[in-house]
């Protein structure tokens, strides 16, 4: 909200307090190799990029049309493309918004450099090469000027990474086997048809007596376009010994998907891994509210059809912002994680969820689960808290840490919204402040 709402003059200053709140999320995110992360106001415009804090204020929907896409869909996107950095990229964005009210975006990229040392390390004895389409280019006009990307030996149409960024970067140099194949694949007719239609493939090569199986593996943006090639040349022994023989027809209906599959392994495990991080909450490890609005709406529609009751719990810590005040904001952090961990451990069936609701509120979903059995599970989440013994100096019902709890029962229809359980345990959580806290209320 500040960052729509704070002048120009001032922004400098709320992007040096976002940087510093969010450093050490963003420490966690490069060792899992989301170097990039961005975050953009609702005009488009940068308010902050972590890896180049320095680099903020432009307006990106001239060359980004996957954030122009998110924006206006008000939905998640993701997509291949390059950064006004240069740097190619799997992205991933997700709009900010509440009660109504856009307050930009946030973007999350895996760079190729990322997934390029991953197959070094899986299969190390090969080459790998990005390989990006011109018309990917569009818009990066200082990309060939400063020498980011030069032709590669496949054609114009294709480029690749500048050896020198290479070697610098990564300390990474396209070997001397690479160099002669490269050559050898611009030359293939089949190829270049297969490429022109955006479809993946291998194709087998011998040179110099040796026999070797080129992959194609094609990177397709948001809008359905094949933009750039992961190219992998690795050796095949076995080619040169069945040349001549009929096996090789099997062979080679094989080794496409082996070597397609690692390289798309790669990218799948990447992914899995920004799903992960986008369902978590930073600060205490669970579940966060984007996680909870979609098992919310996955539960209510599976209770529904087998006319199943669905339980909810609203938690809130009591006084939790004396607690702030007096003890500092880094003690509540610490406090709030003792409690997410301390809530998640009581709950022992796969399909209960404890999540954090925003600020010092938790919610518990449980499915398939009576008046009886949600009572039971709230108290015992109530003494375990308390149980805790956390001092609490500025409590006003107790010495130490506290919560209450608003309890609501529904059998779903499909029909109606699950708002409305969220609403009623909203309700009595109120109802369990105004009569003293510490308790639960039904």
């Amino acid at each position: 909200e500040e960052a729509i709402d704070t002048p120009e003059a001032l922004l400098p200053r709320l992007r040096g307090r976002l940087l510093r709140l969010l450093y050490d999320d963003y420490q966690q995110m490069i060792s899992s190799g989301l170097s990039h992360f961005y975050f953009y106001r609702p005009d488009g415009s940068t308010l902050l990029r972590f890896h180049a804090p320095a680099l903020a204020g432009d307006n990106t929907y001239e060359y980004h049309s996957l954030l122009r896409l998110t924006h206006s869909r008000m939905e998640p996107q993701s997509g291949f493309g390059v950064s006004k950095l240069n740097s190619p990229a799997f992205r991933y964005i997700f709009p900010i918004s509440d009660q109504g009210r856009h307050y930009g975006s946030v973007e999350m990229s895996l760079p190729f450099e990322q997934i390029h040392s991953n197959l070094i390390r899986l299969v190390p004895n090969g080459d790998y090469t990005m390989l990006i389409s011109r018309t990917a280019l569009n818009g990066h006009k200082d990309s060939l000027r400063g020498e980011k990307f030069v032709e590669s030996a496949l054609g114009p149409q294709w480029l690749c990474e500048h050896p020198t960024i290479s070697r610098i970067t990564r300390d990474f140099e396209q070997s001397a086997l690479s160099k002669e194949l490269l050559p050898i694949l611009a030359n293939n007719t089949a190829l270049h048809e297969q490429m022109a239609q955006g479809r993946s493939l291998s194709i087998p090569l011998w040179h110099n007596g040796s026999g070797y199986v080129a992959t194609m593996y094609a990177i397709q943006s948001h809008d359905g376009n094949t933009d750039a090639w992961i190219l992998g040349i690795s050796k095949a022994p076995i080619l040169s010994r069945l040349h001549q023989s009929l096996l090789i027809s099997i062979l080679l209906a094989s080794l496409p998907f082996i070597l397609l599959g690692l390289a798309i392994g790669v990218v799948i495990r990447q992914r899995n891994q920004l799903h992960t991080l986008s369902h978590t909450d930073v600060l205490t490890g669970i579940a966060n509210r984007r996680a909870f609005d979609t098992a919310l709406a996955q539960e209510w529609q599976r209770a529904a059809r087998a006319r199943q009751p669905l339980a909810l719990l609203l938690i809130d810590i009591d006084f939790f912002k004396q607690y702030n005040d007096h003890y500092g904001h880094q003690a509540g952090d610490r406090c709030l994680r003792q409690v997410a961990t301390t809530l998640k451990q009581q709950l022992s069936r796969p399909g209960d969820l404890v999540a954090r609701y925003g600020g010092e509120e938790f919610v518990c979903l449980l499915p398939n689960t009576g008046i009886q059995g949600a009572l039971s599970v709230a108290e015992q989440l109530r003494e375990s808290i308390s149980a805790l013994q956390h001092p609490h100096a500025e409590s006003s019902v107790a010495e130490h840490l506290t919560i209450s709890i608003g309890l609501a029962v529904q059998t779903p229809e499909h029909s109606r919204s699950p708002s409305e359980l969220v609403h009623e345990a909203d309700q009595q959580l109120y109802e369990a402040k105004d009569i003293g806290r510490n308790c639960v209320a039904h």
